[in-house]
Parts: C-alpha cells; sequence; structure tokens
C-alpha cells in the first residue's frame, strides 16, 4: 500500500503540474478563474454544515473531520481570491474561511489562515519582490508555524486576563500529544538518516492507536532520509523561484497558498500522501507561469 501511495501521488503531483502548463493561457483567456473564484465561493459557507458530532469543543464540517474541511478551506481560499476583483468578495472569502477556522477548531488551520492572509497582503502590496525576499518570507512563517506553541504560550501569559475568560479549544496550549510523537519520529529516523524509512515509516502505535507524525516535514526527513529532504527542500526553492516570475496578480495568491501549505505541514501531514493538498499550490504555482518561460516539475 506505502508503494502504490507513493506512486500514485507523485504521478499526480505532475500532471498536475504538465495540466497547468498547458492549459494557463487558457485557463485566464476564457476567465476560467473567474467562474471557479464564483463557485468556491458559493459552495464554501457549505463546508460550515455538519452532519456527524465530533466534540462538545468542535464540529467535523462538511466532510465530517474537523481537520480535512478546514485545511482543504484554506487551501482553496487563495483560488476564490485570485478570480475575485472586489474587495468585499475577497473579505467574505476570509472570512467564511476564519468561521470555519473556528467552528471545527481547528488550530493549525487558523494559523495557516492568518499568516497566509498576511503574506497575500505583502505580496500585492509589494509586487516586486524578488526570490531572495519571496524565499525569506516563506522561510520566516514556517519557522512561526513551528514554534506556534511558544509563541501562543507567551501571547497566552501576555493577555492571561482577557483569554482566561475563553474556553475554546483554539485557546488550548498543549500539544495533544504530538511532542511525544515527534520525539518517536527523531528516534527512528536515527536508525535510518540518509535514505529514510519508505511511506510506510512514519506510523506509530501510540496508546493502542495507529497515528503519523502530524507533521508533514518530520515525516519527509523519516520517509526519504536526509538526502530525500536535500531534494525535497531543492523542489521547494524552485516553486519559489517559479513564483518570483509570475504577474502581480498570481504571485500574491501563489505565495499564499505556499504560506499555507507550509504552514500546515508543522501540524499535520500535507506532503506525498493522498490529502493532496500540496497539489492545490502545485497548481497555482504553474498556472501562473508566464508562457514565455518553460519548466517542468
Amino acid at each position: 500500500m506505502s508503494i502504490i501511495q507513493a506512486i500514485v501521488v507523485t504521478f499526480f503531483l505532475f500532471i498536475a503540474s504538465q495540466i497547468s502548463l498547458s492549459e494557463r493561457q487558457y485557463y485566464l483567456k476564457q476567465n476560467r478563474h473567474v467562474f471557479l473564484a464564483k463557485i468556491l465561493l458559493f459552495i464554501l459557507p457549505f463546508f460550515l454544515i455538519s452532519f456527524t458530532q465530533w466534540s462538545d469543543f468542535r464540529k467535523p464540517g462538511l466532510f465530517m473531520n474537523p481537520n480535512i474541511t478546514s485545511q482543504l478551506s484554506v487551501m482553496l481560499l487563495p483560488f476564490v481570491i485570485l478570480g475575485l476583483n472586489k474587495k468585499s468578495l475577497k473579505a467574505a472569502g476570509i472570512f467564511i474561511v476564519f468561521l470555519i477556522a473556528v467552528i471545527t477548531a481547528s488550530r493549525s488551520t487558523l494559523m495557516a489562515l492568518i499568516l497566509s492572509v498576511i503574506i497575500y497582503i505583502t505580496v500585492a502590496k509589494f509586487p516586486k519582490l524578488k526570490f531572495p525576499s519571496l524565499l525569506l518570507i516563506l522561510s520566516t512563517t514556517t519557522v512561526i508555524s513551528i514554534y506556534a506553541v511558544d509563541i501562543s504560550i507567551w501571547v497566552f501569559n501576555t493577555f492571561s486576563s482577557i483569554l482566561n475568560q475563553s474556553s475554546s479549544r483554539l485557546l488550548y496550549l498543549g500539544y495533544n500529544g504530538r511532542d511525544v510523537l515527534l520525539d518517536l519520529a527523531i528516534e527512528r529516523f536515527k536508525t535510518q538518516p540518509y535514505f529514510g524509512l519508505g511511506f510506510g515509516g512514519a506510523k506509530f502505535d501510540f496508546d493502542g492507536h495507529v497515528l503519523g507524525t502530524h507533521n508533514g516535514l518530520i515525516e519527509i526527513l523519516i520517509k526519504f532520509g536526509t538526502i530525500g529532504a536535500i531534494i525535497f527542500t531543492i523542489f521547494i526553492i524552485r516553486l519559489i523561484s517559479i513564483v518570483s516570475k509570475h504577474d502581480p496578480k498570481f504571485k500574491a495568491v501563489s505565495m499564499m497558498s505556499l504560506t499555507a501549505i507550509l504552514s500546515l505541514s508543522t501540524n499535520s501531514s500535507t506532503f506525498f500522501v493522498l490529502n493532496y493538498l500540496f497539489i492545490y499550490s502545485i497548481l497555482l504555482v504553474y498556472l501562473g507561469l508566464p508562457k514565455k518561460t518553460s519548466t517542468n516539475i
């Protein structure tokens, strides 16, 4: 199963990039991006609907899992913003995703949403930002995401008189056992540090349950080892390089998408897994590539 997953996901990433390259001009000239944005803006509110119960503190949303529902919404948001010109409609899309993050009580989604919106506004404001600046921006937001719990504890201690009045799960400052999983993951990585343990190596038996690391970056290390992680890092840098060649409109939403996926990766399995979240970023990066520039994944 792990080998099949590796082949399927890699194949989908490649196909997504090639379709985007071949269809990018038609997609824009025929205003497909505008049509898609309007459809997604109409559909997003339905993500708030829950057909099942999850817990007293959070709702599962349309896809019956709070993380799946919320993470999908934040990854679709750049497509919504790309096709809309009115600031009010863009703000409506952001607000809907914010509500989804709140009702699903997904801390990782809320963090990814805040960071990605900030980066979208920044890049839209300064469209001439070059590759070094974009690389620095993504590196910074990823580091912030990695240390989000520590940052939250500092904020909580600073504003404790206000935050103590809320019982929302969004203000929970623990790791939910993910720090233990991280320690187990690091120890397993040390057993095969260079080439990794493959797609089946990132699962752990934890309190009678089989769990992943809940960290896409660590999973890259475990699955592919140091050598694979370096190759993957080069690939991400290549994506940033492509984004630096985008026109201003695409540059802003592509950076928004990359910020969101890298932020989510510090708390969730996002790369080379069957949730396909990474494909949304790939689509945007290659759709925005100027026609005169030729590249492959």
